[in-house]
């Protein structure tokens, strides 16, 4: 054993073992208020590099920053058995305690921290850290640690890296949450002048009702301005719009007045020529609907009606012989 001093390591020890042929080295020194012990592993030459700092309030709780080559893990060990159950709660200097959930050591005496890199961010820029945990079957204890000066060889080693990671990753998360952002944004925008020239296309609807389009009293507006006038909503959708108005186009239900509104008097002696089209789409709805045909029989039975649609009256008849 040899005791070597520089200007930066004091109290340093070289402990040189012997085990199946292979030469661990292992140096234990202090930096500040904080111990460092380091060792190489001979099998792969990765280095471990750890830094420990006592509680103010018991040298046995102690604080551990371990680095297992550049990957890094934060340790409290309580000395004692933990109840992990009960999760810990973690103050920076004056900021927000925060309640997590930290992770039990096999030994039940440590409690690890789930998210290394932030811890080690928040430790980097405060003084004191507060750390709150609740012994077995025992009431909840809080210890206090300086966590200044902590050494190079340890920040060097992996919390550095830890650190931009934290950092690398918080960036990727900001510009995806931005382009996210904008895509949001121009979504809207196109919303926004999709319904500005939807509102224009059925502004000519606006002062309609559902009961004017149903009895053509207004003219019916097309579907998609269904979102925008308000009026239209009154009816359970556009398809019971669109179904009552074509009932009303049918004589057999024009002629009711409580259904479709009164009609405009005609003169009996008025002879229109019949539209076939119209008459085939009155004798299609007759057809296996016997109060449409006992409404077409009455509605026959006027001469004007007879006379413009002289090819549903003749199927009437026709079907009366059968």
């Amino acid at each position: 054993m040899k005791t070597l001093m520089n200007s930066k390591i004091f109290n340093v020890v070289i402990i040189i073992s012997m085990i199946t042929n292979l030469v661990w080295i292992e140096c234990a020194y202090a930096q500040g208020t904080w111990l460092v012990t380091a060792k190489t592993n001979p099998i792969d030459s990765v280095q471990t590099v750890t830094a420990m700092r006592m509680s103010k309030e018991e040298a046995t709780i102690q604080l551990i920053v371990r680095c297992t080559g550049e990957r890094a893990s934060v340790f409290v060990d309580a000395g004692r058995i933990v109840d992990e159950q009960n999760g810990v709660r973690v103050r920076f200097d004056s900021s927000a305690p925060m309640k997590q959930n930290w992770i039990g050591s096999t030994s039940n005496e440590a409690l690890f921290s789930p998210s290394v890199g932030a811890f080690l961010q928040k430790m980097s820029q405060a003084k004191i850290l507060l750390f709150e945990f609740t012994p077995y079957r025992k009431e909840a204890m809080v210890v206090s640690f300086d966590v200044r000066g902590l050494p190079l060889d340890v920040q060097n080693a992996c919390v550095k890296k830890e650190i931009n990671r934290v950092v690398s990753r918080a960036n990727i998360q900001a510009k995806k949450l931005e382009v996210e952002k904008q895509r949001l944004l121009a979504l809207q925008a196109e919303e926004k002048q999709r319904l500005l020239a939807l509102q224009e296309e059925c502004s000519l609807y606006q002062n309609g009702s559902v009961d004017g389009v149903e009895r053509m009293q207004f003219p019916l507006p097309p579907s998609e301005c269904w979102e925008v006038l308000s009026w239209m909503h009154a009816a359970t959708n556009y398809e019971d719009i669109v179904k009552r108005r074509k009932l009303c186009e049918l004589p057999s239900f024009a002629s009711d007045p409580k259904f479709c509104g009164p009609r405009a008097a005609v003169n009996d002696n008025e002879s229109d020529a019949g539209d076939l089209v119209a008459d085939q789409k009155i004798i299609e709805f007759c057809k296996g609907t016997p109060a449409a045909v006992s409404a077409l029989k009455d509605n026959c039975a006027r001469k004007w009606f007879a006379a413009k649609h002289p090819y549903a009256c003749q199927w009437l008849h026709e079907q009366s012989k059968q």
